[in-house]
């Protein structure tokens, strides 16, 4: 189910009230024309933070995650802009002018989640591709699958 949603995602038309932007630039890099999406309010960096998964427990624990990290954000500085689930990993996605800012909020949020201990984070322009690694300081390449 989460490889179909996935797969769907990648390659039917997302609108912007679905608020993923992600898959919206994953279409566009797959040579797909989405929908327009008005850029009032998309920030300038991404910031992904990234766990191993194989599970629908794993599954479940992001969508947690994410809801607590919603709460969090106030969505003027950062707002969370979906997931992403598959390849052996689990993927949230922050829009933030500030993305190490945003990672402490992140860690304040889930901080305490025993699945914390485990994150991976970087983040990028929008508009590019290289990753800038935030943690651990001991990651030498990131990557989203």
């Amino acid at each position: 189910m989460l490889a179909l949603e996935r797969s769907l995602h990648e390659s039917l038309p997302i609108g912007p009230e679905e608020g993923q932007l992600f898959y919206i630039q994953r279409q566009i890099s797959n040579g797909l024309r989405p929908p327009p999406v008005p850029l009032v309010g998309v920030m300038k960096n991404v910031l992904v933070l990234q766990w191993p998964a194989a599970s629908e427990s794993d599954y479940l624990a992001l969508i947690s995650m994410e809801e607590a990290l919603e709460d969090r954000l106030d969505g003027t500085q950062s707002y969370v802009d979906g997931h992403d689930f598959g390849s052996d990993e689990m993927n949230l996605f922050v829009h933030t002018d500030q993305p190490l800012d945003a990672f402490v909020e992140a860690q304040s949020a889930l901080g305490s989640d025993p699945r914390w201990a485990g994150v991976r984070a970087a983040y990028r322009p929008t508009d590019g591709e290289e990753y800038t690694i935030v943690w651990p300081a001991t990651l030498e390449v990131f990557s989203v699958s």
